[in-house]
C-alpha cells in the first residue's frame, strides 16, 4: 500500500489530484491510503510552499500543480516494487 496525503483548502486543483490519485490507483494496480490534511503544520511539516501539495510515502511530490494521471501512474507503478 502506498500512502498518499494531499495538502491544501479543498479546492478545485484539491480535488482534481484527488480524482486523479483515484484513477492512477486504478490503472497501475496499486493499493492507495489517501489522505487529506488542511494543517499549516503538515504544510511546514513537508515544506509545501503552494498548495496543492502532494506527499506520497512522506516526501513532497508536487506543490502548487496538479500532476496527470500519466505522471502519477508511473510515479505509482515506481514506488511499488
Amino acid at each position: 500500500m502506498i500512502n498518499v496525503k494531499i495538502l491544501g483548502m479543498g479546492c478545485t486543483k484539491c480535488k482534481m489530484i484527488e480524482s486523479n490519485i483515484q484513477k492512477a490507483g486504478e490503472q497501475s494496480g496499486v493499493e492507495l491510503s489517501i489522505e487529506k490534511s488542511r494543517k499549516p503544520s503538515d504544510y511546514n511539516k513537508y515544506k509545501a510552499r503552494m498548495m496543492p501539495a502532494l506527499i506520497v510515502e512522506e516526501k513532497l511530490v508536487s506543490s502548487g500543480s496538479v500532476p496527470d494521471v500519466n505522471q502519477l501512474t508511473e510515479l505509482f507503478k515506481s514506488i511499488d516494487k
